[in-house]
């Protein structure tokens, strides 16, 4: 009656190798796929749909991408011939796009192993390109992954296509340098302008942008930013901007300084000079 009781189903077989892929022990991985690919004489075991998470259905292999882990992806690839085809038409089939999963994980090192492999299998796909709001490098921008976009200009040398080219506007005008504001990525946005040569673009009104940011996402860069449009960009300070930030008084009077110092400026024979503003004594973590 009891000598079932030590058994380990499918289901639990699956959640184990999750477990191992997780941790990205490929060892471990591997040792319980050739238990499961020999007990069931499946050696297509790695590409068929078994995990569950986050709301898809995941190869073994497809999983070991959207968890971002290297080297049981690499394992899967090299030693049991994963088929990046497969992963492709499976993510596609759900609305996914693996490029645009490892630029939201910032994972250089897988990317750089997947990309060029999946530019050579994506044009056999049955599924179509998923569409998206974001493009790729869209996607690395918004979440701050500077070596991503690094990776994409010099993969293509300085000219990427679209989903890859950091000037290309989203369906509501907004490029890459956009998105990273918006997400208060001030170093990312630094980088795209001033290395990739992209401005702003896309929405009116990107110090007030900043601003509302700060106020309501704790932790981001947004005063990074406002500061590196104001003092870089030349984007003016405007009368509606100094009730927009209200919990932080040194920030405050500086958008004050600002202001005036433009407004003055708009006087006849009145000078930028002549007014002091001195970032670096007033806000020193700005400068």
């Amino acid at each position: 009656m009891g000598c079932n009781s030590g058994k380990i189903n499918r289901k639990e077989k699956a959640e184990i190798i999750k477990n191992a892929i997780d941790i990205d022990n490929y060892k471990a991985m591997a040792d319980l796929l050739n238990q499961e690919i020999k007990s069931t004489k499946n050696p297509e075991l790695v590409d068929q749909p078994q995990l569950n998470y986050d709301g898809f259905t995941f190869s073994v292999f497809g999983y070991s991408l959207y968890k971002g882990q290297t080297n049981c992806f690499k394992c899967l690839y090299k030693n049991y011939k994963a088929g990046v085809l497969e992963l492709i038409n499976s993510y596609h089939s759900q609305g996914l796009n693996p490029v645009s999963v490892l630029c939201s994980l910032g994972n250089v090192d897988l990317l750089r192993y997947f990309f060029p492999i999946y530019l050579e299998t994506k044009e056999a796909c049955e599924f179509q390109e998923v569409t998206s709001l974001f493009t790729p490098v869209q996607v690395a921008a918004k979440c701050g992954h500077i070596s991503i976009l690094n990776y994409f200009n010099q993969y293509f040398k300085g000219k990427p296509p679209y989903s890859y080219d950091a000037k290309g506007r989203n369906i509501q005008g907004e490029n890459s340098a956009t998105l990273a504001l918006k997400e208060g990525q001030y170093s990312t946005l630094k980088y795209i302008h001033e290395k990739l040569g992209v401005s702003i673009d896309g929405i009116k009104d990107p110090i007030g942008i900043c601003l509302i940011g700060a106020s309501e996402k704790k932790g981001r860069e947004y005063l990074e930013c406002a500061v590196y449009i104001i003092e870089t960009l030349n984007y003016s300070v405007r009368k509606h901007h100094l009730s927009l930030l209200n919990d932080n008084d040194l920030f405050s009077r500086y958008l004050n300084t600002k202001y005036l110092e433009n407004e003055i400026t708009q006087l006849p024979n009145v000078s930028q000079g002549s007014v002091a503003t001195n970032i670096s004594t007033e806000y020193p973590s700005l400068a």
